[in-house]
């Protein structure tokens, strides 16, 4: 006989931001004054290159993730990076199963430890049998999306889902979706924080999923 226990977690709820509008008003006067605006194509795109650069670097993100590939990983983050973990605090416990990951990360020391949690937790949901350990951009993603926020820095946003697995006796999986922002900046010249690097970002949990599946 095969009990199968299924957990779906119900969504989080994201409010946005409030936003507060300021206003002035100018008194004429005889003297011509020139006011610079924004350009209203604002944010400018990336050059081509570049884009695909920044591209290239959260492909690569991804990619080390995916082999929990801590030193390449934090390689990627300028020494004064900051990340942020907020969103569905069922997701952010796994179902409560552990303390939140929550939190405001600063440098790769301290964000070397919220990767390092992130692994320990995901892999003990999968410690009966070979864990099996996948993360990947949204299925409607091939790329993140990247624009300019400046001459030297972009935003990319893209969504990540983990997945993993345990096989034997007492199986279970999980699923876990995040949304990701991150600000990248360049640095010319040699050294590790040359090239495109993340100075922030943030971690929106999504979403998470638990099966439990038990034979008897």
């Amino acid at each position: 006989m095969l009990l199968i226990l299924t957990y779906s977690p119900f969504g989080g709820t994201s409010i946005p931001p409030s936003k507060t509008t300021a206003s002035t008003t100018a008194t004429a006067t005889s003297t011509t004054t020139t006011t610079n605006s924004a350009p209203t194509n604002w944010p400018l795109p990336l050059s081509s290159s570049n884009q695909t650069a920044v591209e290239a670097q959260v492909g690569q993100f991804v990619r080390y993730l995916g082999t929990k590939n801590m030193s390449a990983l934090l390689s990627l983050y300028t020494d004064t990076a900051v990340s942020s973990w907020t969103g569905n605090p069922i997701a952010l416990t796994f179902e409560g199963a552990y303390a939140s990951l929550g939190g405001v990360y600063q440098g790769t020391s301290s964000i070397g430890i919220a990767y390092i949690q992130l692994f320990q937790h995901t892999a003990f949901e999968s410690c009966c049998g070979r864990p099996d350990w996948s993360v990947k951009l949204n299925a409607n993603q091939k790329t993140a999306d990247v624009v300019a926020v400046g001459s030297n820095a972009a935003n990319a946003t893209f969504g990540l889902r983990f997945s993993g697995e345990g096989i034997g006796g007492f199986f279970n999986s999980f699923n876990l979706t995040v949304s990701v922002e991150q600000e990248w900046v360049y640095h010319p010249g040699v050294g590790r924080n040359a090239g495109w690097s993340t100075q922030s970002e943030t971690w929106n949990f999504t979403s998470y999923q638990l099966q439990y599946f038990m034979a008897a």
